[in-house]
């Protein structure tokens, strides 16, 4: 088997329920830890295991989904101050 390291690979996906009628309030930052929360997940990972976190400005800074999602081995982290352009500044 390879090493992984030194290399880039997306190995979780997550979303939020799907919300129309407006009964449910959620800050930006809640639905963002929602979808992290449910990437890591479905990656079959521990939050132990993430060393890198890449964030949007929208809803928080990197500091905020370290704390909130128990990310103790964080080695990098940033907020990307790109917009909607996060995921693509990644």
């Amino acid at each position: 088997m390879s090493s992984l390291r030194d290399k880039a690979c997306i190995v979780g996906v997550g979303h939020t329920a799907y919300r129309r009628d407006g009964t449910e309030s959620a800050t930006d930052l809640g639905l963002q830890l929602e979808a992290a929360h449910a990437a890591i997940v479905d990656a079959g990972l521990s939050a132990g295991e993430i060393d890198g976190l890449i964030c949007p400005i929208n809803g928080g800074m990197a500091e905020d989904f370290i704390a909130n999602l128990g990310l103790t081995h964080v080695r990098y982290a940033v907020t990307s101050h790109t917009g909607g352009a996060a995921s693509v500044a990644a």
